[in-house]
């Protein structure tokens, strides 16, 4: 399902930039084309159908093509931060049964592995990635994310990101599942993917100049990171920031941000919108999105209201639905999950 969607939008949208890295840029026919090439590659290399397969490189073009290339093999694939320490790598790895890990310098190397399945994270082929959380021990997590519940945050967020906008960046780390919605939303609605570097995202004044240069109208931010951002921008009158949504999650939204924001900043129709989910949820559940009208309004932040085929319940201790006005649990449920 997920890859019919990709091959359906690479096929309307042939010559159309997909990613753009720095100044290098791959249109959708050369993505389509470069994870074929890839997918056969994994599959000459004995590796069965199903598998776990762990990328391990820096954001670039080629880790996108890796992407879709695990999955044209029909296996599912597991991103690994270059920066993790040896022993987190090797703990994933056995936890996961990865069966390879791709690199890439000049070319791609799959590399095989031979760790033993110890928890089943593709029952049925149905899963798409593995995000490893550090879990409430430590101990890393493997939360497997299956293809349906992708394809069905994409159709939310088309539901609620602006239709006119195409050059969608990605800040975060493909090890983090924010980068998640931004991919996949791109790439299966023909939008241009804008790659950022992880050195220049810390910068404040690299990250608006980056954006600014790539025409970038919808960017992904954490609270915090947009905080560092609009601390810059204040103290620099620096006006090279041109994102006109902003897609915040991981952490809660705080009221100041808000007012600082619409303060100066978003003058001219420009939205923020507050995702709320665990990654077990594919990232997000609920939305609520915030305009230069709710900005001067707003006294306490929501989590707003869920996702296309998702529904959000608030249990008390006994498991039963609270009435309006009472705190309890948050159950999510549906496609998604």
């Amino acid at each position: 399902m997920l890859i019919r969607r990709f091959l359906e939008v690479a096929a309307k949208n042939a010559s159309k930039t997909a990613v753009e890295y720095e100044d290098k840029k791959i249109t959708y026919k050369e993505l389509n084309d470069a994870s074929s090439e890839l997918a056969d590659r994994i599959l000459n290399a004995g590796i069965p159908q199903g598998s776990p397969i762990e990328i391990c490189m820096k954001k670039s073009i080629e880790y996108v093509i890796s992407i879709f290339g695990i999955l044209k093999a029909d296996c599912v694939y597991i991103p690994i931060d270059v920066n993790w320490p040896v022993q987190r790598v090797d703990r994933v790895g056995k936890i996961s049964g990865a069966k390879a890990q791709i690199t890439f310098t000049d070319d791609y190397v799959i590399n095989p592995l031979l760790f033993e399945n110890k928890e089943n994270f593709n029952e049925n082929k149905e899963s798409a990635y593995v995000i490893f959380t550090s879990g409430s021990t430590g101990e890393p997590k493997g939360i497997p994310i299956k293809k349906r519940s992708v394809l069905n945050l994409v159709d939310g967020l088309k539901e609620i990101v602006t239709p006119k906008y195409q050059n969608i960046s990605c800040i975060a780390p493909f090890c983090f599942d924010m980068s998640v919605a931004q991919v996949y939303y791109a790439l299966l609605t023909g939008r241009k993917l804008v790659l950022v570097p992880d050195e220049i995202k810390i910068i404040p004044s690299k990250l608006c100049e980056y954006m600014n240069n790539h025409k970038v109208e919808v960017c992904d931010l954490t609270p915090t990171h947009l905080n560092m951002v609009l601390q810059y921008l204040n103290v620099s009158g620096d006006c090279k920031f041109v994102p006109r949504e902003i897609i915040s999650g991981g952490e809660a939204l705080p009221i100041p941000i808000i007012k600082k924001l619409y303060d100066g900043i978003f003058e001219n129709g420009e939205r923020i919108i507050n995702f709320y989910g665990p990654t077990e949820t594919c990232v997000y559940a609920t939305a609520y999105v915030i305009d230069k009208r709710k900005a001067e309004k707003i006294s306490v932040m929501k989590i707003g209201t869920p996702m296309k085929n998702m529904s959000v319940v608030i249990l008390s201790d006994t498991g039963e639905e609270c009435e309006k006005g009472k705190t309890g649990e948050i159950c999510i449920f549906g496609e998604g999950v």
